[in-house]
C-alpha cells in the first residue's frame, strides 16, 4: 500500500515537474544548502573566539575593521570603542610588520583597561613571520591563502600537466602554515582561512582559472593542513566585490562541506562594495542570498566609510532575513503557505543557473512612436525598472520627469536607456483633468509603459495604456473585453484603441493555483487566446513577503512558469510603504529580492514606498545594477581602507564617482595600497591603485602620496601625485576610449 502512494506522489510531482531522487542519486552531489524550501542554518560547529562563539548554534555575528593607522594606538582604540557601540561582535585589525604587532599589543591592553573585552582579529596578508607573532595578542588571525605562501602577483600563467604536478608545487603550503596552526593550537586561538577572488595566487589560477572552483580549492589547502593537525578552531570566507561569483563559490564550498563531512563556520562579505547605495544594495544582495539559504554565521559589510558605520545596515541585513524566514504572528491574515508551493524536497542545480527564455513584447506605438521604433520591446532585456505614480505626481510634471531620468526637450519627455520602462497608475485620470491626461499621453508617445487596473481603465480609458489584472481574475477578460463587433468573414474583432485594452500585465500574489498559470499561458499564444481578450506582456510577481515561505514560493512559481513554456517577463514587485528611510529602504529590497535576481529568476523590478519617487527609483536602478543587470552608470569597486591605505579613500571615491560616475559598462577599482589592489581589482577596466609616498630630500612624507594608474591589471603609470590623480585618471580613461561627456540638462 505504502508504495502505491509513493508511485502516486512520484506521478504527481513529476507532472509538476519536480524531481524525485533516488537514494544514491545526484542529489548528494547537488546540495548545497539544508533546504531549499525554507531557511535552516547550515550545521556549523561551534568556535570560540575570545569571549564570543560563533557557529550555527549561535546568532550572526557582526564584524568590521579598523580603517586608521595601526600604529596610531589612540586613534584604533577610539574606532574599536565605537565599532563595539555600534553593535560590533569582533573587530578585526590591520598587522603588516613586527611595529604593528607592538602597536597591536599596546592597543590590547589599552582596551583591556578601559575594560572593553571585544575580540580582536588579526589581518594578515604576505608575512607568516607577523602572523606567528600576531597569535600571541589576538583571538583570531586572518590569513589571505592567495598572498601567505605564493603571493606574488605577477599574474603569469604557470603550466601544470596533471593535478599531481598541481599539488607538488603546493607543498610549500604545509611547511609556511603549519608552525602558526600549531601556534594557534597551543594558545587556544582561532584562524579564518580568507580566501578573496582577486588575490588568488597564481598557481591556483594557472590550474582552476579565475573561478570560484579556484577559490574553493585554495582554502581548502589550507583547512587540509588544519586537519592533518588536528586543529579545528577554524572559520573560512570566499569573498568577491562580484555578489554572483560570491554566491556561487560559498554554494560550491558548502555542497564540498557535504560532500566531505566539514563544519566549520561561515564568515560572509562581499569584498569591495564601495560606498552609500552601491555597496549597502551589492552587500545586501550578496551577504542576504546566502542567508536566506541558511548559509553563514558571521558577516561584515564592507563599505568605503567608517567602520561602526558598516554595523547599522549589517544589523538591518541579518533583521530582515529573519523577518522574511519567521512565521508571521497569529491573527496578521496573511497566508501561511501557497497553493503553488508543492511540499517536497526539491533539488536545485546551482551550477546550472540561466535565465529561462523570455520574449519582450513590442510596443502597441510601433507606428507613431520614435523611440519604439528604436527599441521596439516594451521593458528593458537587461532588467526593467517600473514605479508608481500617484494624482501628486501627475501635478508636477518637471518633477515627474526627472524622478523617471526623461530626456526632456521642450518640455517633452522621451524614454532613453537610462530611464525607467514603465509606471504604474494608482489612480486613473478622470474626464475632466485634462492637464493630467495630457501628461500621461506625452508619457506614452515618450516610449513610457503606462499601466494601470483594467477596471479603473474601463472607467476612464487611456489609449495604448496596458491594462493591469490579477491571476486569478484573468477568466473575467474575455467578458470585459468582448468586442461589439466582428467581421463575419474574419471572425476578427473590430478593434476600438479608444475603449480596448489589448495589452494586459498579470499580477500574481502566489494564492493562485497551477489551473490559473495553465490559463494565463493559453492566453499567451495568440492560437488558443479567446477572441476579445488582451494579451498578456508581462507577469507583476506580488508575492508578500511575510509568507513563511515567501523564498520558496517564488522559486516554485518561476520553476512552474518554466515547465509551462511561458515566456513573460517577471518583474518583482515589493511593496514596502512601510519604510521611512532611504538606508532601510536599500537594505530591505535588496534583501528581499536578492536570491531571485542573483539567481535570473526574474527580469526587472518595481518598488513602492512612502520615500519621495525619486528614491524608490534610484533604489531600484541601483539594485539592478547591483545584481549585474542594467548597467546605467559607472560600476565602481573600492576597498573599505584599513591601516594599509595610504591616502583618504573614502574622499577620493567620492571624488572619483563625483567625475566619472556617468559611464556605463565601465568598471573602476579604488584601492588604498597593493594588498587590495592588482589582485582586488578583479576584472575592472581601470584601476587607481595607492602606490608608495613620494620622497622629498630622501625622506618619505605623507604630503607627496603618489598613485598608480592600471589598465586590466596591466601597471600603465607609476608615482603620480595624488594630488594631480583625478584629472590624469581621466586622460588615461580618454586614451582607451572609454569616455563620453557628461550629459547635459536638456529639461526646460
Amino acid at each position: 500500500m505504502m508504495m502505491i502512494v509513493f508511485l502516486l506522489l512520484t506521478l504527481f510531482h513529476c507532472c509538476l515537474g519536480y524531481r524525485i531522487p533516488a537514494v544514491g542519486s545526484i542529489q548528494d552531489d547537488l546540495k548545497y544548502c539544508e533546504s531549499v524550501h525554507e531557511r535552516i542554518r547550515v550545521p556549523t560547529r561551534s568556535v570560540r573566539i575570545g569571549n564570543v562563539q560563533i557557529g550555527s548554534k549561535h546568532p550572526i555575528a557582526l564584524q568590521t575593521m579598523t580603517s586608521c593607522d595601526t600604529n596610531d594606538v589612540e586613534q584604533c582604540v577610539d574606532q574599536i570603542q565605537r565599532a563595539k557601540c555600534y553593535g560590533a561582535d569582533l573587530v578585526r585589525v590591520t598587522v603588516q610588520s613586527p611595529r604593528e604587532i607592538k602597536a597591536s599589543a599596546a592597543i590590547k591592553d589599552r582596551l583591556l583597561t578601559l575594560k572593553c573585552d571585544i575580540p580582536l582579529v588579526a589581518d594578515v596578508h604576505f608575512n607568516p613571520k607577523v602572523a606567528m607573532l600576531a597569535a600571541d595578542i589576538f583571538d583570531k588571525v586572518r590569513v589571505n591563502p592567495g598572498n601567505y605562501v605564493d603571493g606574488r602577483k605577477d599574474f603569469d600563467e604557470k603550466v601544470y600537466n596533471s593535478k599531481l604536478e598541481f599539488m607538488d608545487a603546493g607543498k610549500r603550503i604545509k611547511e609556511m602554515f603549519s608552525p602558526l596552526v600549531e601556534k594557534c593550537k597551543s594558545l587556544n586561538r582561532a584562524i579564518r582561512i580568507g580566501t578573496n577572488h582577486g588575490s588568488l595566487s597564481s598557481r591556483i589560477t594557472s590550474f582552476y582559472g579565475d573561478t570560484p572552483k579556484g577559490m574553493v580549492e585554495s582554502a581548502f589547502e589550507f583547512l587540509q593542513v588544519c586537519r592533518d593537525l588536528d586543529f579545528h578552531n577554524v572559520v573560512v570566507s570566499l569573498k568577491s566585490s562580484n555578489s554572483i561569483v560570491m554566491l556561487h563559490a560559498y554554494r560550491l564550498l558548502v555542497r564540498e562541506y557535504y560532500k566531505r563531512g566539514y563544519d566549520y563556520p561561515i564568515h560572509l562579505g562581499v569584498t569591495e562594495a564601495g560606498s552609500s547605495d552601491e555597496g549597502r544594495a551589492k552587500s545586501a544582495l550578496g551577504i542576504g542570498a546566502l542567508l536566506l539559504d541558511g548559509i553563514g554565521d558571521t558577516v561584515r559589510m564592507s563599505l568605503t566609510e567608517d567602520p561602526w558605520l558598516e554595523l547599522v545596515p549589517a544589523r538591518k541585513l541579518v533583521d530582515v532575513v529573519a523577518q522574511l524566514t519567521s512565521p508571521p504572528n497569529i491573527g496578521d491574515g496573511i497566508a501561511v503557505a501557497s497553493t503553488l508551493l508543492i511540499p517536497t524536497r526539491d533539488i536545485r542545480n546551482f551550477e546550472a543557473i540561466a535565465r529561462r527564455r523570455v520574449e519582450f513584447a513590442a510596443s502597441q506605438m510601433a507606428d507613431t512612436s520614435t523611440y519604439a521604433k528604436a527599441q521596439a520591446p516594451l521593458l528593458s532585456p537587461h532588467g526593467s525598472v517600473g514605479c508608481f505614480i500617484t494624482r501628486q505626481h501627475l501635478a508636477d510634471p518637471a518633477f515627474l520627469f526627472k524622478s523617471l531620468r526623461a530626456k526632456v526637450v521642450d518640455k517633452v519627455p522621451t524614454r532613453v536607456a537610462t530611464s525607467v520602462d514603465f509606471c504604474i497608475l494608482e489612480s486613473v485620470p478622470e474626464f475632466h483633468e485634462c492637464a493630467a491626461q495630457r501628461l500621461v499621453k506625452e508619457l506614452i508617445e515618450g516610449g513610457f509603459c503606462i499601466v494601470a487596473p483594467v477596471d479603473k481603465l474601463a472607467q476612464n480609458p487611456i489609449k495604448f495604456a496596458i491594462g493591469l489584472v490579477d491571476l486569478d481574475k484573468i477568466d473575467s477578460l474575455a467578458e470585459i473585453q468582448a468586442p461589439s463587433n466582428i467581421v463575419e468573414e474574419t471572425g476578427e474583432a473590430v478593434v476600438d484603441y479608444c475603449d480596448r485594452i489589448n495589452q494586459v500585465a498579470v499580477r500574481i500574489n502566489g494564492s493562485e493555483s497551477l489551473e490559473h498559470l495553465e490559463k494565463l499561458v493559453q492566453l499567451t499564444d495568440a492560437k488558443t487566446r479567446p477572441v476579445g481578450s488582451p494579451k498578456p506582456v508581462f507577469i507583476l510577481l506580488n508575492v508578500d513577503p511575510k509568507l513563511n515561505n515567501y523564498m520558496s514560493t517564488v522559486r516554485s512559481i518561476i520553476s512552474h512558469l518554466q515547465q509551462l513554456n511561458c515566456t513573460l517577463p517577471v518583474i518583482h514587485q515589493l511593496d514596502l510603504s512601510t519604510i521611512f528611510n532611504h538606508e532601510d529602504l536599500v537594505i530591505e529590497a535588496a534583501t528581499t529580492v536578492s536570491s531571485h535576481l542573483l539567481d535570473k529568476l526574474g527580469e526587472g523590478l518595481v518598488i513602492k514606498s512612502s520615500l519621495p519617487l525619486q528614491d524608490s527609483i534610484d533604489v531600484t536602478f541601483t539594485i539592478l545594477q547591483a545584481a549585474c543587470m542594467r548597467t546605467t552608470r559607472t560600476n565602481l569597486i573600492s576597498c573599505p581602507s584599513c591601516g594599509r591605505t595610504l591616502f583618504n579613500i573614502q574622499q577620493t571615491t567620492e571624488e572619483v564617482k563625483r567625475r566619472v560616475g556617468h559611464l556605463p559598462g565601465v568598471t573602476i577599482a579604488i584601492m588604498g595600497c597593493i594588498v587590495n589592489g592588482i589582485g582586488e581589482m578583479a576584472d575592472a577596466d581601470f584601476g587607481y591603485v595607492g602606490g608608495a609616498p613620494g620622497k622629498v630630500g630622501g625622506k618619505c612624507t605623507k604630503l607627496q602620496l603618489q598613485v598608480d594608474f592600471y589598465v586590466k591589471k596591466q601597471l600603465v603609470e607609476r608615482g603620480v601625485p595624488h594630488q594631480e590623480a583625478c584629472d590624469k585618471f581621466i586622460e588615461l580613461i580618454k586614451k582607451h576610449g572609454k569616455w563620453v561627456d557628461l550629459p547635459q540638462n536638456t529639461s526646460a
